[in-house]
């Protein structure tokens, strides 16, 4: 379900939803937070999609028993707003970024498996305190972070850092099933007193025209 502001008007609302007070959808995408919805309207979810918007203006019209949820999207409104058990229980997060994450402490020790980062600020210096985080302490094996930048140069500025710090851990990943970019080099960066390792790429996914750095916790191969 996608609600656009088009949509949203009372006479639109009652239109498309009747008299309903409890709404079962997989997927609800909000893109409007001024909006005025019935007072006993709800909805049960899975996943939650609000944009560059802060989840904190939608979460009134969803039920409790949807979390937690498969997949938030949000944007990263507020110094603490990662904190919320909402986005931190969340199976798949993906936070739109809209102002540099480097200034909100301790977004890089996010606990969810799975975190994208949409259009970051380029800034390589997250990148390493992600991966820091990780090698001071190990996460479940196959936690992934994922980023992609406005920035044209955040890729090759990210690699060229990587190349410096870890040229010796250059790794082919064979066997690995991934849309690597085969231009790109990859790493295979050992954690200190574990037995798992960081793997470090980029993919290039139909998904987004965006190539993506990838960082992914492994206990082996």
């Amino acid at each position: 379900m996608h609600l656009s502001p088009l949509e949203t008007g009372d006479h639109l609302l009652e239109y498309y939803l009747g008299s309903r007070t409890i709404i079962c959808v997989d997927l609800i995408q909000f893109e409007n937070p001024d909006i005025t919805y019935p007072e006993n309207l709800m909805f049960k979810v899975n996943k939650l999609d609000v944009g560059s918007h802060y989840f904190g203006y939608f979460i009134s019209v969803i039920r409790q028993d949807s979390y937690p949820l498969k997949m938030l999207r949000t944007g990263n409104e507020g110094v603490n707003y990662h904190m919320s058990t909402i986005v931190r229980s969340a199976k798949n997060l993906i936070v739109v970024v809209d102002k540099p994450v480097y200034e909100i402490e301790g977004i890089h020790k996010l606990p969810n498996k799975y975190v994208s980062f949409e259009d970051n600020y380029g800034n390589i210096g997250f990148v390493l305190r992600v991966i820091s985080e990780w090698m001071n302490n190990s996460r479940e094996n196959g936690t992934t972070f994922s980023f992609t930048s406005t920035h044209d140069n955040f890729i090759e500025d990210s690699l060229t850092a990587f190349n410096e710090l870890f040229n010796g851990y250059k790794d082919d990943f064979e066997g690995v099933d991934e849309q690597f970019m085969p231009d790109k080099p990859r790493f295979l960066v050992p954690i200190l007193e574990d037995t798992a390792k960081i793997q470090i790429y980029v993919i290039q996914s139909e998904e987004s025209p965006k190539p993506k750095l990838v960082l992914r916790n492994i206990s082996s191969l």
